[in-house]
């Protein structure tokens, strides 16, 4: 449990930091945060000393013994590929200029524990290296993430980078009831509004207050029931500023102690998010600053340790959210009708912070904020 906490405590940290990031103001995005802390502890797997000392304490590790990281990793991404391999991709890959070479514990480690691989690539040659990335991607994910890599920003300079691309896209549970696609507004702020495709639909759910955000909260499960949609929408059109900066931890840990369950009439946008992001400023920003500088030491990711620094840190992130149910098909139009006095309004027609929580743990696997129904795709190639 304790493990747990602290991979939560990380998510929010980190989805705190891109808030702040100028590329994202006033946009979309979305980052699976337990995706990267896996990707991030791998790295630290691989480092050495004041490097490792730093990592540990930003990833929330410092308690944790090196030798037992990759068990706790092992068990979680196993457990999570089981019960989402259909809607959740996740591809970790950590590359090595050549001619270095990666060491083989640390090979192995990466491809048993954190279901994450390894290679390395001539850098020089940019446009085929990022071809070779972009295409491995690409077949990880269904071919659902593209373009992860830019071959302008690869070049012979180049000697580390780390990768994680995800994509989500699942059926929702069956406590959803009938879906319907209808125009709504949805207020960009309190006096702009644009008309956007809305998903509706009736059914019993996880519903609380968090007063001091002065926001509700509403769970819709994923189909497999180990995975939901978390909203977390203020109460006035205009809130969003209050919840995005006052968003901690402990709001996270507190959603299965305000939950109870309520018959709603939900609507919620139909979107999806896109986010490609370069992570080395926000991870400077948190405190991650060693493996970026002249004195990164990865002794324990290369066979021969060399004066090497990790380039970048790059991850997208896709996540769909739209009207696919499994359960419903064939359903009676009066019957989706009935009892709708009975039911409170959860309309999310404004800004909201959402969450992908693996219910089982109280984990956030993905975490982002909807702003806006212009599809534009954030893209930072710093």
């Amino acid at each position: 449990a304790g493990f747990l906490k602290e991979i939560a405590e990380f998510s929010v940290n980190i989805f705190n930091a891109i808030i702040c990031e100028p590329d994202t103001q006033g946009k979309n995005f979305a980052i699976s945060t337990f995706p990267l802390h896996t990707m991030l502890s791998l790295v630290s797997w691989g480092t050495r000393g004041q490097c490792f000392n730093e990592l540990a304490k930003v990833l929330r590790l410092e308690e944790i013994d090196r030798k037992v990281i990759g068990s706790h990793f092992q068990y979680l991404t196993t457990k999570l590929k089981n019960t989402s391999d259909s809607a959740l991709k996740i591809a970790i890959k950590i590359i090595l200029r050549d001619p270095y070479d990666i060491d083989k514990e640390f090979e192995e480690i990466a491809n048993e524990q954190f279901q994450a691989e390894t290679d390395k690539l001539d850098f020089f040659y940019n446009d085929r290296a990022a071809d070779f990335i972009n295409r491995w991607i690409g077949s990880m994910t269904d071919h659902k993430v593209h373009d992860i890599v830019d071959a302008a920003n690869l070049s012979i300079e180049t000697e580390l980078l780390a990768i994680c691309a995800t994509h989500f896209n699942s059926k929702w549970g069956e406590a959803v009831k009938k879906t319907k696609l209808k125009r709504e507004e949805f207020w960009i702020t309190e006096t702009i509004n644009k008309h956007i495709d809305t998903i509706s639909f009736t059914g019993k759910f996880n519903h609380g207050l968090l007063d001091d955000l002065r926001a509700e909260a509403v769970e819709i499960p994923f189909e497999g029931s180990e995975l939901s949609l978390v909203i977390l929408l203020p109460l006035h059109r205009c809130g969003i500023n209050l919840l995005e900066n006052n968003l901690k931890l402990d709001h996270i840990r507190r959603l299965p102690n305000i939950f109870k369950e309520k018959a709603l009439d939900v609507r919620l946008p139909k979107f999806k998010v896109e986010s490609r992001i370069s992570l080395q400023n926000v991870l400077e920003k948190i405190g991650m600053s060693c493996i970026f500088s002249e004195y990164a030491d990865f002794g324990y990711l290369m066979e021969m340790p060399e004066a090497v620094r990790m380039t970048q840190v790059i991850h997208k992130n896709i996540i769909e959210i739209d009207e696919n149910t499994s359960n419903n098909l064939g359903e009676d139009e009066n019957e989706c009708n009935t009892n709708t006095s009975d039911q409170s309004q959860f309309f999310a027609d404004h800004p909201f912070v959402f969450i992908l929580r693996w219910m089982k743990f109280n984990l956030p696997i993905m975490m982002g904020m909807y702003r806006t129904p212009h599809d534009i795709p954030i893209f930072n190639h710093h």
